[in-house]
């Protein structure tokens, strides 16, 4: 997000987030998994897992219409109202008595619960508001129908399959307003219902959404439109900074590439100089410690914020990427604790978009070839590279001088890091997997050594396995026992290449990973090589099943992140918790087994941001199809659920109806 932009475009943006929380909109950011693996204390009977038959020829059923979903009847409200007055937003409106109230000036959020007011999935866990307020200067048109059907198209929050009833004009205390009613389900699959609605008053707006289960929106429909009813928009008191230094001293001018720690006490907040020349661009980062929530501003001479609004969009880490000075002085950055907390925090300034100079790169990378180099100890090594837009690369950079330990990063051509934070996960070979490329260009790998250590290393940047037809399987466990042991299964061709790679969550837990045939048992290969990430390439000798294991070194115990990576021919066991990407090679499917007892239930969620109509099928070993979705159309997701009827192994199919050959798909396995 660029947080120079207009206030009431970061309050759409507010609005989106709020608004389906948000499966609707499509596109969203997989969640991380926390998938529970086949657990195994012996090594499983291998021969009773039947291999999977040959692909067939089956009908694929063309994809029926969603129903419509049915208008939402707005009952009166049950609750009894109590006033809510910001100046600072120029905003007053009622809400119910005993909701929570929380958020900033101009993003008031009211709750009926306060896991509701802080939880992940707005509306999921209760009934949710979220009033933002700011300039119409952003809108085409200053009618509240057309502006709020602006608000539906340009971030695609419903459809004729989505909203339920209106949009609808009304009047409250003299203003112009519009409602609408949408259905949705939020990230969880949690069916919503949201109520939406965009007061005007001159130059100035409140849009209103409030979301509820789908189940409770008989009750909450009306006490959405009772609080819509009370809206009053006025100029917001505050034009200036909502965070302000006060009679505080700057505690130190700022370059650029500079890091500083500092702390803020029951003094209030802490501020620091730098100096900005009209046209730059600018990132600044602040990371709090412990509990400590911040808030972010950042002001000119005369005390006016540069920003649209102070920044306070995690309760972590908080940053301003991308923004651009408006004019040549001294600017400030102002951080402050929400609602008065105290605690510590570093702050860095960095420029964006000046690249690398070329007269510092020390070599070009070739890909699949290895590259050789060295660190002084006091600068970077720098190496360029060309990648393409939406594919993936692999990373390894081996330390090759003894207790060498290095740092790693990649930069795109402004700079910029592709990476949350450089990369340095153990004490010896340094490994980025799965890295996407968000576009066309020359990118830089910068080599450092530890704490300023000295040495040589060896780097090897190779396509990853993902921008070819093949599957990753993600999933994580804890190993609890000395004596215990996980098993990985797959079902894989003669010479296929299947890659399991594995990190262990704490740094003293050290894995030992193997790789055995399931029809001896024989152990065919291991790698233990790092304290830390392993990775164990094996090259399938013949067509049959073969598992990975994971073991504790001399019974270390903890808990790790595992990646199997195959070709699309090669069937992954999965289990509850898992999540899988997927790319379709010519055959246009995939398949995974799944063990299931009698009474389980499983839900499949597919997405896709490609031009792919999913399929998603259950089988068993016979080729019956147990149970299929077919509900959406070209770019959008499919679920099924389905209880299993007796313990066996299953089949799950993932296909493309269009049969293209192509395109890339994420399953999460819940």
């Amino acid at each position: 997000m660029r947080f120079y932009r207009s206030r009431m475009l970061i309050g759409l943006t507010a609005v989106l987030v709020l608004l389906l929380a948000l499966a609707a909109c499509g596109g969203g950011e997989e969640v991380v998994p926390t998938p529970e693996p086949p657990q195994a204390t012996d090594v499983p009977a291998p021969t009773d897992t039947p291999e999977p038959p040959p692909p067939t020829d089956t009908a694929v059923p063309v994809p029926t219409d969603t129903p419509e979903p049915t208008a939402t009847a707005v009952p009166e409200p049950v609750a009894a109202l109590t006033d809510f007055v910001s100046e600072e937003a120029g905003l007053s409106l009622s809400y119910p008595e005993g909701w929570f109230e929380g958020g900033l000036p101009g993003f008031n959020i009211f709750a009926s619960t306060e896991a509701a007011l802080t939880g992940d999935n707005p509306g999921t866990d209760g009934p949710v508001a979220l009033v933002v307020t700011g300039s119409t200067s952003d809108f085409t048109s200053t009618d509240p129908e057309e502006a709020i059907n602006e608000v539906i198209t340009e971030f695609d929050l419903g459809d004729n399959d989505t909203i339920v009833e209106g949009p609808t004009a009304f009047t409250v205390n003299g203003q112009d307003a519009v409602y609408t009613i949408i259905e949705t389900e939020s990230d969880n699959g949690d069916p919503l219902t949201a109520y939406v609605a965009l007061v005007i008053n001159g130059d100035y707006s409140a849009i209103l959404v409030g979301a509820a289960p789908r189940d409770q929106a008989k009750e909450y429909m009306g006490t959405f439109a009772a609080m819509a009813e009370t809206i009053e928009v006025s100029e917001p008191a505050a034009t200036t900074s909502d965070v302000s230094t006060g009679d505080q001293v700057s505690e130190g001018i700022l370059l650029y590439g500079d890091s500083v720690e500092a702390s803020l006490t029951d003094a209030g907040s802490s501020s620091w100089d730098f100096i900005g020349l009209e046209g730059e661009v600018v990132n600044v980062t602040v990371e709090p410690q412990g509990d400590l929530d911040v808030v972010v501003d950042i002001l000119d001479e005369s005390g006016a914020s540069i920003l649209d609004f102070p920044v306070d969009n995690s309760f972590g880490v908080e940053e301003i990427t991308d923004l651009a000075i408006p004019g040549s002085g001294t600017f400030t950055i102002v951080v402050s604790g929400y609602d008065g907390a105290t605690g510590d925090y570093s702050l860095t300034l960095t420029e964006a978009g000046t690249g690398v100079a070329a007269g510092d790169v020390s070599g070009q990378i070739v890909y699949s070839e290895i590259t050789s180099g060295s660190v002084d100890g006091i600068n970077e090594a720098l190496y360029t590279f060309e990648a393409t837009g939406g594919e993936y690369v692999d990373i390894t950079v081996s330390p090759t001088s003894e207790e060498m330990d290095v740092v790693v990063d990649v930069l795109d051509a402004n700079g910029r890091s592709l990476l949350d934070e450089p990369a340095d996960n153990s004490y010896d070979t340094e490994y980025i997997r799965i890295l996407p490329i968000p576009e066309d260009g020359t990118y830089t790998l910068s080599v450092s050594g530890y704490d300023g250590a000295a040495g040589d290393f060896d780097i090897l940047v190779e396509e990853s396995y993902l921008s070819q037809p093949a599957n990753f399987l993600f999933a994580s466990d804890e190993l609890t026992d000395a004596e215990e042991t996980h098993d990985f299964p797959f079902y894989a061709f003669a010479d296929d290449l299947v890659v399991a790679q594995v990190d262990p969550v704490e740094l003293e837990f050290d894995v030992v990973l193997q790789v055995y045939s399931d029809a001896s048992n024989e152990m065919l290969d291991e790698v233990d090589a790092n304290t830390g990430f392993e990775e164990l390439l094996f090259t399938v000798p013949e067509d049959g099943n073969y598992y990975f294991r994971i073991v504790g070194f001399e019974g270390s115990t903890g808990s790790y992140d595992i990646t199997l990576v195959g070709s699309d021919l090669v069937t992954f066991e999965t289990a509850v918790g898992d999540q899988i990407i997927g790319r379709f090679g010519p055959d246009s499917y995939m398949e995974y087994m799944i063990r299931a007892s009698a009474g389980d239930t499983i839900n499949l969620v597919a997405k896709t941001e490609d031009d792919l109509d999913l399929i998603l099928q259950i089988r068993d070993f016979d080729d019956n199809v147990l149970a299929e979705a077919d509900d959406g159309f070209s770019g959008e997701g499919e679920e099924l659920s389905y209880t299993f009827e007796q313990e066996d192994v299953y089949i799950i199919r993932v296909s493309d109806f269009f049969e293209a050959g192509s395109g890339k798909f994420i399953l999460s396995i819940e």
